[in-house]
């Protein structure tokens, strides 16, 4: 299935978007105090990889201690490290270090529900997705389309 970029990337910004305040508001709901359990979150960054054409994430699937060992295989049950491998690491990696310090958003629960003090600048935020997204573009192009 292919996509035609133009169209499809100011819809992989949208998600990314919504997966950017969502961590925010979680973040700052975990430091109230309030717990969300895993099945809760949305990770809309592993869909966008996947429309974007990488691979799945299939280092699970590979010995990765045997890279330190000599390739002396220390799990029979497990594929020794070749050019099938593909690790999303750095991918989601570049997403984290870039939205880190995006907002100082602050999010308050009080008696009437939730007060959120200082808006996120929207314009700023999607810029950088944006920008973030092409660099995932290039990423795949550089690999040679490994995947799709």
């Amino acid at each position: 299935m292919s996509f035609n970029k133009e169209k499809i990337v100011p819809h992989l910004v949208d998600l990314l978007f919504q997966q950017f305040k969502q961590e925010k508001y979680f973040e700052q709901f975990e430091q109230s105090g309030i717990e969300f359990s895993s099945e809760i979150l949305v990770d809309n960054l592993e869909i966008i990889l996947d429309l974007i054409g990488f691979p799945e994430d299939n280092t699970l699937e590979y010995d990765l201690d045997c890279l330190n060992s000599d390739e002396v295989r220390r799990d029979e049950t497990k594929k020794i490290p070749d050019d099938d491998m593909f690790c999303r690491d750095s991918l989601i990696f570049a997403y984290s270090d870039m939205t880190s310090d995006l907002t100082d958003q602050q999010i308050f629960a009080t008696k009437k529900g939730l007060r959120v003090e200082k808006e996120i600048d929207k314009k700023k935020i999607k810029e950088k997705l944006l920008n973030l997204i092409e660099e995932y573009y290039d990423n795949l192009n550089s690999l040679g389309n490994k995947g799709s």
